[in-house]
């Protein structure tokens, strides 16, 4: 009974550690909480990589802006932080607003919207942001579309999306647990 019992502690200790490392290599721990809802280190750094490359080649021919350099980065990299903490907001709202049914008036927004040939869209996204089609349309055109959604019901509201975008970042509770960033007055900050 007792070798047993060793061996099944040690085989759980492997299932956890495999399960650890697997979670950390791959990013799927959180960098940010907003409202109790993570925000992936995975999906922080698709989103900066899909950022930078959209600069790097938006910037190519600029002398007054290099997007290689160390300043340029962190603050993109705090600006596609704080980009997620709104996207996670508007989820957030549309989902208390409309519920079940957002993602299937999310789709209906995007199919609307494209009115362009597949092709092009799939080539405008490879060559302006790196991406393929499904990846453009789950970090641009759905976000996008979320956002657009939220605006509309806002409007109908009489209501302003910047003004209630404030607000809802005054009224929020975000924690971030990467050491690079720190919430303040609202926004991401740098640390230095």
């Amino acid at each position: 009974m007792s070798l047993q019992r060793y061996f099944t502690t040690f085989l759980l200790i492997l299932f956890v550690g495999l399960g650890a490392y697997y979670l950390v290599h791959y990013g799927y721990y959180p960098v940010a909480l907003v409202n109790s809802q993570m925000i992936t280190a995975n999906r922080f750094e698709v989103e900066y990589a899909v950022a930078y490359n959209y600069y790097v080649r938006a910037l190519s021919a600029s002398k007054d802006t290099d997007p290689r350099t160390r300043e340029f980065k962190k603050e993109l990299r705090r600006a596609v932080l704080d980009n997620l903490v709104e996207q996670a907001l508007v989820r957030q709202d549309l989902n208390q607003r409309i519920g079940r049914e957002l993602d299937q008036i999310v789709q209906g927004k995007i199919l609307n919207s494209q009115k362009l040939d597949p092709q092009t869209i799939e080539e405008t996204a490879r060559v302006v942001y790196g991406l393929d089609l499904s990846e453009f349309e789950s970090l641009v055109l759905v976000p996008q579309a979320r956002k657009e959604i939220l605006q509309g019901r806002l409007f109908l509201e009489k209501k302003n999306y910047e003004e209630w975008l404030r607000e809802a970042k005054k009224n929020a509770k975000v924690f971030i647990v990467t050491p690079e960033f720190y919430w303040e007055e609202s926004t991401v900050k740098l640390r230095d």
